[in-house]
């Protein structure tokens, strides 16, 4: 189920989500976005899925978080005939626009406050704060590591992993 938040986001932006079959192009492949379309395509296989929820918000940040010139350049044809320097700094920037479109649909899925509150109830196995934010592992603890960042950057203590996950 798509929180409320993401729909809105989603309805304002008059975003189009389409299913295909991904996966026959690529089994890692679950889903992109094309801004300039208003359009997300997702695997037709996560649909109904946490990792559809996670998916669609990472998605949904790549509407909000506008990408960098150099994706005319990745989307081009022959795009690996490029200078090896050259391609690299394109993969580079691309993996930048990712971090910001994962950032982006973390905190619209799981905001700080809410984040904040579940950690106060103690420590949890990561399959508890998944289960209770309806989220995949890989998605959880980017937001984990997004909280890190913020609260180091603004001076705080920083909470060890630990501390928010229990350990068997």
């Amino acid at each position: 189920m798509v929180p409320p938040r993401l729909q809105q986001v989603i309805d304002t932006l008059g975003i189009d989500i389409q299913y295909e079959d991904l996966h026959s192009q690529n089994p890692n492949y679950d889903g992109y976005a094309c801004p300039a379309q208003k359009l997300i395509v997702l695997d037709i296989s996560i649909r109904g899925t946490r990792q559809e929820l996670c998916v669609l918000s990472e998605e949904t940040g790549h509407h909000v978080e506008q990408p960098g010139l150099h994706q005319k350049i990745y989307h081009s044809k022959e795009f690996w005939k490029l200078d090896h320097l050259m391609r690299g700094n394109v993969w580079a920037l691309c993996a930048k626009d990712e971090r910001r479109a994962v950032r982006w649909g973390t905190g619209i899925v799981i905001p700080d406050r809410e984040f904040w509150d579940f950690a106060a109830t103690g420590p949890h196995l990561m399959w508890e704060w998944c289960e209770h934010f309806g989220v995949e592992g890989w998605f959880m603890a980017a937001k984990m590591g997004y909280i890190r960042v913020r609260e180091h950057e603004l001076r705080r203590r920083v909470p060890r992993m630990r501390e928010f996950i229990l350990r068997l």
